[in-house]
């Protein structure tokens, strides 16, 4: 009996821990992919090229377009939601 006690504790144990590893995994998934890591890196050096940058170097480089062009819908989130 005594034996059999301390197995489903154990059992019990386990699986709280099984169900926190799942709960991890699954919220740090997206931070570690590909695209989120690329993404990172890009917003890093926009962000480090813009400090950089002074005000008079941002107005000669801006450009202004009288037309803007029309871009095609993206229904995929849409169409999955």
């Amino acid at each position: 009996m005594e034996a059999n006690r301390i197995l489903k504790e154990r059992d019990t144990e386990s699986r709280k821990l099984e169900c926190t590893l799942k709960t991890f995994c699954n919220s740090v998934v997206d931070k570690h992919q590909p695209t989120q890591k690329l993404h990172d890196a890009i917003v890093h050096a926009v962000r480090k090229a813009a400090a950089a940058a002074t005000v008079e170097v941002l107005i000669v480089n801006l450009t202004v377009f009288d037309v803007v062009p029309a871009f095609a819908r993206d229904c995929r989130v849409t169409m999955i939601g």
